[in-house]
């Protein structure tokens, strides 16, 4: 892991996070998330990375199932990617997807994620840790 694919993640959630925060991300109906009221820029977190770089070496199938992280899961052959940062952007854009795509939804008045989200595909677009207030 580079300086540059960590900065390359970072930005490229949170100039994500920043159109949901506006509400300028589209559901699968076509209507609009709401805004945000207290949306955070996300920072990077290096035990984080170890930890899905541990993950990661056993060649997975599935997310690691911790129940103290929230995590993503996405795997791709290198084969078909140009370079690393093109994993990333594959990677990213991915789950970024399942928000637009998901008839579960996260809400009309306030994106949140409830019990009844818990096994639909909205799940894992969810999992980033909370901020503190």
């Amino acid at each position: 892991m580079t300086d540059d694919l960590r900065i390359q993640i970072l930005d490229m959630h949170n100039y994500r996070r920043g159109l949901l925060a506006q509400g300028k991300v589209a559901r699968k109906n076509g209507n609009y998330y709401p805004t945000a009221a207290n949306m955070a820029r996300m920072s990077y977190d290096c035990n984080l990375e170890a930890e899905a770089l541990s993950h990661n070496r056993q060649c997975p199938n599935a997310k690691s199932g911790s129940t103290i992280v929230g995590e993503n899961f996405f795997r791709a052959s290198t084969s078909g990617l140009v370079s690393w940062a093109d994993g990333v952007y594959k990677a990213v854009t991915s789950w970024w997807k399942v928000v637009r795509a998901s008839s579960s939804g996260v809400g009309v008045t306030a994106v949140t994620f409830r019990q009844v989200h818990v096994g639909t595909e909205i799940e894992s677009w969810s999992q980033v840790m909370p901020y503190p207030a």
